[in-house]
């Protein structure tokens, strides 16, 4: 089922966009998508954003705001279903693609804490945090988080391990080094053309320059602050 021309509202580094971005492209969806700086939001955005948060997807001319609803909606209206359709599965595999954006949110944290404390204490739950994960994958299930074929939690751990990257570009590959599972998942998923065009090539240098201006300790200790 199809139903509306869908225009996505983008910001060109925000992970949540690159959900809806991801399900896009992985879809073959046709979509027109309008960049904003968050910094200096048009008026006619905060208009159609309760939030005044990116991503929005216009349907015609209904919003839907929140990455998790507007993702929702894609798989439901455009292409093969990507979420299980056995009710206990499905609701299994939200819990854990509510979990990626408790991993997002401890990201940030790790990147924009201004003092020692809170990034270290930022980083051990980011660390407990993916112990967890790492004894939720099943050895031999894989390549991908349901086993054979590319899902909606795949798509949302997209953005949680393209930081990942981003910090191994910039000389620490320390955040997976203990999780073999996560390193194997990651790297099937970081492969997947949809993933890999949900962010502009120069993703890194711009989430870079980004979280320069927050002025964190985690880029200093990198000696790019």
């Amino acid at each position: 089922m199809s139903d509306g021309a869908l225009h996505l509202i983008s910001f060109d580094i925000c992970p949540y966009v690159q959900r809806a971005m991801t399900l896009l492209l992985e879809k073959n969806a046709e979509f027109e998508i309008t960049y904003i700086d968050l910094a200096n939001k048009p008026d006619w955005f905060l208009k159609i954003s309760p939030l005044g948060k990116v991503p929005v997807l216009k349907v015609d001319q209904t919003a839907l705001f929140e990455s998790s609803v507007i993702c929702e909606y894609i798989d439901e209206t455009r292409g093969e279903i990507l979420l299980p359709t056995d009710p206990l599965t499905k609701a299994q595999h939200r819990g854990w693609m509510e979990f990626s954006s408790v991993l997002l949110g401890l990201l940030y944290g790790v990147n924009t804490a201004t003092e020692e404390s809170e990034f270290r204490s930022k980083r051990d739950e980011l660390h407990q945090k993916l112990s967890i994960l790492e004894t939720t994958l099943v050895k031999g299930k894989g390549p991908y988080f349901g086993g054979a074929k590319f899902g909606m939690v795949d798509a949302f751990y997209g953005p949680v391990f393209r930081y990942f990257q981003a910090f191994a570009q910039w000389g620490d590959s320390s955040y997976l080094a203990e999780f073999p599972r996560l390193q194997a998942w990651e790297s099937n998923v970081m492969r997947r053309e949809s993933v890999q065009k949900a962010v502009p090539g120069d993703y890194s240098e711009k989430l870079k320059k980004f979280l320069v201006t927050k002025n964190g300790l985690y880029l200093k200790k990198l000696n790019f602050a």
